[in-house]
């Protein structure tokens, strides 16, 4: 009951806030409405790396990268540049990512202190100079930014606890235009966290399509699509991917009631266990 009043809270709130006329960059200096930790070089890096390690044997040489959802910052570019990339793509839903070079410097010093890297990071003072410099190109549009990048263009994409925030009604639209720009030779590498992202549960399935998919929800900060584990793998291998789970966790015990659950959500006792799933997919 505790965490579902405190649930509870963190909606209100959000709501509240994500009304209130202060722009994106401000909530983050207030430390709301953040999307990930990806202005820690040594987090950032590690995202990188846990993805990067599954693919790098099945990359050439210059392979083209392409992030989905870099987040608060353009680490993942830097890194991906610094590990063999010859170019890198980032594409996000908005422009979120900070670009006081300080940041970038400090990933240059943590990357030069602990990890053998292939490419030096080349930074100027000015920010966008720097992205030119290092062959990064990062769109801040969502799909219709996916829809500008050439077929057959990306040798490997990646993205981590992004593909939940995606809005259902252009979720499958999505994963075709990746399908598209992906070569045929190409990979991609997804961690998709299934809970909720107000308290890690399952509050989410407590609601309505209605009222989960209107604008008061779907726009205050806390919004995932809700798709299961079985929904996921299934619109994959529609638009046309071979599917290779690796890591799957579960809860022992789900964190919600069965009966609480909204009856707009034909879910399976075995797919609401499935808390976070990592998937490699191949154009087949």
């Amino acid at each position: 009951m505790i965490l579902l009043i405190k649930a509870w809270i963190r909606i209100i709130l959000k709501i509240i806030f994500s009304r209130l006329p202060i722009n994106y960059h401000t909530w983050k200096k207030l430390n709301l409405f953040v999307h990930g930790n990806m202005n820690s070089p040594n987090y950032a890096f590690n995202v990188f790396n846990h993805h990067y390690s599954k693919v790098k044997n099945h990359l050439s040489n210059n392979y083209v990268l392409c992030e989905i959802g870099p987040g608060d910052s353009l680490y993942s570019g830097f890194i991906g540049r610094c590990f063999g990339s010859a170019k890198v793509i980032l594409v996000d839903d908005g422009d979120y990512a900070t670009k006081e070079i300080k940041h970038y410097e400090n990933l240059q010093k943590y990357l030069n202190n602990n990890h053998q890297i292939t490419h030096q990071i080349d930074l100027t003072y000015d920010f966008d100079k720097s992205l030119i410099n290092s062959n990064i190109e990062y769109f801040s549009n969502g799909l219709e930014s996916l829809k500008k990048l050439k077929t057959d263009s990306i040798d490997y994409l990646f993205s981590n606890a992004v593909l939940e925030h995606i809005p259902i009604n252009i979720f499958v639209e999505m994963q075709k235009e990746i399908y598209r720009i992906i070569k045929p030779s190409g990979i991609i590498s997804h961690r998709i966290d299934l809970r909720d992202h107000i308290g890690g549960g399952l509050n989410n399935l407590r609601f309505s399509n209605k009222v989960w998919e209107s604008n008061l929800f779907k726009n205050s900060g806390f919004y995932t699509n809700r798709l299961r584990f079985y929904q996921l793998i299934k619109i994959f291998e529609d638009v046309g991917f071979d599917v290779d789970i690796n890591i799957i966790e579960k809860w022992d015990k789900l964190p919600i009631k069965i009966s609480r659950i909204s009856k707009d959500l034909q879910l399976s006792n075995e797919d609401l266990h499935v808390s976070i799933f990592d998937v490699l997919l191949n154009p087949n």
